[in-house]
């Protein structure tokens, strides 16, 4: 017995010496949403840069996007400047009153204004919703329409960030929608100082689906560069929460325990300990002797 309870301990402890950058990689679908953590609460829209026909949300909500010109990068999707982007269905959860957060990773080709997300795409030439854009200079800008026209008098706020992103270079950039009159921007988990700008009457949505890497305003500002994925909560995320997601940004999905990780495929030879005998399983449908 004793030595069955060494062998135990022993294989316990090889399997807790994987590392934390293995456990974020491993993204796959059919993992389940980490219920009951703080990454769920008011998650209503979640793509990860899983290869798929479209972009899958992971969320409760199941508002998957039509992915039109980008195509897969690794574990991203590539949009080329030209009318590229995720177009999400319209979906009442993603467009509720502040306060609401906007969450992507990427890593932005520099040179024009693009949309990274916008939770209202919006296509009669209006400013409408809340958006993350990435300006030609690399600064980052979060924006509050009010439905009302296309003028800068229709952004009721416009944030800009004093820092700028580097060319070619990931970043997480997040910006939380606290008020009419409070954004707050983080670069890689940091909060930035921002400029502010805009006169609109309020919060005004087209009740048309959201967008990635594309705003259908009067120019439709392209995104260019390579969007790994893109959240949105119905919440304002604190400062800790925003930290902890840009060290690992799947953590709204459970991992699977650390003594599953290399378990076997069903039908595959597994071993097992059964009676104090540890040896190999017989695959599944074999008679057992």
């Amino acid at each position: 017995m004793k030595k069955l309870l060494l062998i135990i301990l022993l294989l316990l402890c090889l399997t807790a010496n994987v590392g934390q950058s293995q456990l974020i990689s491993a993204k796959m679908f059919g993992q389940q949403l980490n219920l009951g953590h703080w990454s769920t609460d008011g998650l209503v829209f979640f793509w990860r840069g899983i290869e798929a026909r479209d972009a899958v949300d992971e969320s409760f909500f199941r508002n998957h996007g039509t992915i039109t010109g980008a195509t897969w990068v690794g574990d991203g999707l590539d949009f080329n400047g030209a009318a590229n982007e995720v177009a999400l269905s319209q979906n009442a959860v993603m467009q509720q009153p502040m306060p609401m957060t906007l969450v992507s990773r990427i890593k932005p080709t520099l040179g024009n204004v693009g949309c990274v997300v916008a939770n209202d795409g919006n296509g009669s030439g209006k400013y409408t919703g809340l958006v993350i854009f990435i300006n030609a200079d690399g600064k980052v800008q979060a924006l509050i329409g009010d439905n009302g026209g296309a003028s800068s008098v229709n952004r009721k706020s416009f944030m800009t960030t004093t820092a700028t992103l580097t060319d070619g270079e990931e970043a997480t950039v997040v910006a939380v929608f606290n008020s009419l009159s409070s954004i707050d921007i983080y670069i890689n988990g940091v909060s930035q100082a921002v400029t502010s700008s805009g006169t609109g009457a309020s919060l005004g949505y087209s009740n048309t689906g959201g967008q990635i890497g594309l705003y259908d305003w009067q120019s439709a500002l392209p995104y260019t560069g390579v969007i790994f994925c893109a959240s949105i909560y119905n919440r304002g995320l604190s400062a800790s929460e925003i930290q902890a997601l840009f060290i690992n940004p799947n953590l709204p999905m459970q991992q699977d325990p650390i003594w599953l990780l290399f378990s076997p495929a069903v039908g595959s030879l597994q071993w097992i300990i059964d009676g104090g005998h540890i040896g190999p399983s017989p695959l599944k449908g074999s008679v057992v002797r």
